[in-house]
């Protein structure tokens, strides 16, 4: 006589609702902060190139300078 054997019980999957929150791949978040900073630092250099600009303009005498 033959004998039968079940394979193993399959465990269900779970749905996309079921599991919790992805944590955020660390690089990305480092990504994140650099672009963040990247974004500062040219802001600030923007700044920083006008405002040397005009003072260049003003000790050349091309500005408008008050008093």
């Amino acid at each position: 006589m033959l004998k039968l054997t079940l394979s193993p019980p399959i465990p269900k999957r779970k749905w996309g609702k079921d599991k919790a929150a992805p944590e955020p791949s660390p690089y990305k978040e480092t990504v994140s902060s650099l672009e963040m900073l990247l974004d500062r630092i040219i802001i600030i250099r923007q700044t920083a190139t006008s405002a040397v600009k005009n003072d260049q303009a003003k000790a050349e005498g091309k500005g408008d300078a008050i008093g």
